[in-house]
């Protein structure tokens, strides 16, 4: 007679196999590269729901005591909702993350400094001040990508992106942002989620068509690239 712990642990691995082997043929960084506390979440609880389903199976078939036989049953116990869930993995909409945002180590101790902190420098108004901004992302919609993956509920209509360079290293793309302050400009780098090449450096994130197409006209008459475009993780 197998052992109830034995048998709920073979059920358990059943129930969350379809999604381990979801993961096999995604590139699960990629997947998860805009996840946030809520994402991790709902990934949480989807990871236990399934578990749960297959322990649960397995337990219930009391008369069952070969071991590959309790590991079917908690295979297919959670199978219709584990397709359900795995089906949109791949599909889950990834917002365009900052690059230069995983440049920085944190640390939980303040650095001790010597002597007087020198006075601030005054703060410079770029001409596109408040154009970089994160996409507005309900909680509950970031929840219910972690749980099912379903796609993020974002404004379409402030989905746009003013790209003045792309450049196939992180090295390049910094020093043109970086470079963008020569002409009033705050350059931001992004990670490769659609744009043509690699690294984007963009003087605006998240804003209104209409908002995107002033400023790219307005940074083309300051000298910024002729080539500058608009682009939509809304299409």
């Amino acid at each position: 007679m197998m052992k109830l712990n034995k048998r709920i642990a073979l059920g358990a691995i059943g129930g969350i196999t379809p999604y381990l082997v979801t993961l096999l043929s995604v590139d699960f960084k990629t997947a998860v590269v805009s996840y946030e506390a809520l994402d991790w979440l709902g990934l949480v609880v989807r990871c236990i729901v399934l578990i749960f389903l297959g322990a649960l199976v397995a337990y219930l078939h009391k008369t069952e005591n070969e071991p590959f036989k309790v590991f079917q049953l908690g295979l297919a116990a959670p199978a219709l909702l584990a397709t359900f869930i795995n089906g949109s993995v791949a599909n889950s909409e990834n917002l365009p993350v900052s690059a230069l945002a995983n440049q920085y180590s944190i640390s939980l101790f303040p650095r001790a400094v010597a002597g007087n902190l020198p006075n601030p420098p005054p703060r410079v108004q770029y001409q596109n001040e408040g154009m970089l901004k994160d996409a507005k992302v309900s909680g509950w919609s970031r929840f219910l990508r972690g749980f099912v993956g379903k796609k993020l509920q974002t404004s379409q209509q402030n989905s746009y992106f003013v790209i003045v360079g792309s450049h196939n290293t992180f090295k390049q793309a910094k020093a043109q942002a970086k470079s963008l302050a020569k002409k009033n400009y705050q350059g931001k780098v992004y990670n490769p989620r659609g744009f043509i090449k690699p690294y984007a450096v963009a003087i605006a994130s998240n804003v209104s068509k209409k908002e995107a197409l002033q400023l790219k006209n307005k940074a083309i008459a300051d000298g910024l690239a002729a080539e500058s475009y608009l682009w939509s993780y809304s299409r």
